[in-house]
């Protein structure tokens, strides 16, 4: 008997960096994974397995993704391959500090209900 066949499609070392820089970016933006694929528009699995390098993006998705993220194709994949080592590693770009959940929570009522400012103060945490 022959082996089964399988339709899986090898991954390739600027894959596995484009996957890593969108990660990257979308961190950058300071969203979560659903947060990503919810302003792509893109399903979450589909999503998600392109983030964690599971399979390759197609061009369209990629697309998607980087104009998304405010990005050309062209800027997303050539800072993936800026960092992509001669070995097939990834060196991932220095992501800025994140967003506090404050700050989260403000974008997100900010987007939600644009033109309404919350006026409460912070809470205050005890040391």
């Amino acid at each position: 008997m022959s082996p089964k066949a399988s339709n899986a499609r090898k991954i390739s070392d600027l894959s596995r960096a484009v996957a890593a820089q969108i990660c990257a970016e979308r961190s950058a933006l300071g969203l979560n994974q659903k947060e990503g694929y919810e302003q792509i528009g893109m399903p979450k699995g589909t999503y998600i397995r392109i983030e964690k390098a599971e399979r390759p993006a197609d061009f369209t998705q990629i697309e998607q993704i980087a104009a998304s993220y405010g990005l050309s194709v062209l800027t997303l994949v050539a800072r993936a391959s800026e960092r992509l080592n001669p070995d097939g590693t990834y060196t991932p770009p220095e992501i800025p500090s994140r967003k506090t959940n404050a700050e989260k929570a403000q974008a997100y009522r900010d987007r939600t209900h644009p033109g309404e400012r919350d006026e409460r103060p912070a809470r205050k945490l005890d040391a």
